[in-house]
């Protein structure tokens, strides 16, 4: 469980720099961006809980502003799980997850967002769920066969 957490947490990091640096985000809304930067600074400055972890309370906030603003904007959606991941919320997340994919219009070259949410449902007893969207990760031609093959 905890080699599952780290590995999640490890690509929760590096999909992260990647959204933070490619400046170029999936909505128009002026408004709902600022929103999703202001919680990434909120998130780099976030205080510690009584548990020694991080608050991200102020964070997801934000970035639930900015799906009010528009309720497409993926790349929150991706955010809320993340923060939520990062704070210990897997159910948190899971939701995010599962907020993200079923947006319209919805899509990715790899399907990572539907191997995450699978993991993270396997790990929390949600069998059915996790099947499911394991399965439809394996459809991704882009996907890595090493991840293809652990779901089997």
């Amino acid at each position: 469980m905890n080699k599952l957490f780290t590995i999640l947490s490890l690509l929760f990091v590096l999909t992260s720099c990647a959204i933070s640096h490619s400046q170029k985000w999936d909505t128009k809304d002026k408004k709902a961006i600022k929103y999703v930067e202001k919680g990434m600074e909120a998130a780099r400055y976030a205080p510690f809980d009584e548990y020694g972890r991080m608050d991200y309370s102020e964070a997801l906030e934000l970035f639930q502003k900015a799906i009010d603003r528009d309720p497409e904007f993926t790349d929150a959606y991706f955010l809320m799980a993340e923060y939520h991941m990062r704070g210990g919320n897997s159910i948190g997340a899971i939701d995010a997850y599962q907020q993200l994919v079923s947006v319209p219009g919805f899509s990715t070259s790899t399907g990572y967002a539907y191997y995450d949410l699978a993991q993270l449902e396997l790990a929390n007893g949600m069998y059915d769920e996790a099947y499911e969207h394991s399965k439809k990760y394996q459809t991704y031609k882009n996907a890595p066969k090493e991840k293809k093959e652990l779901n089997d």
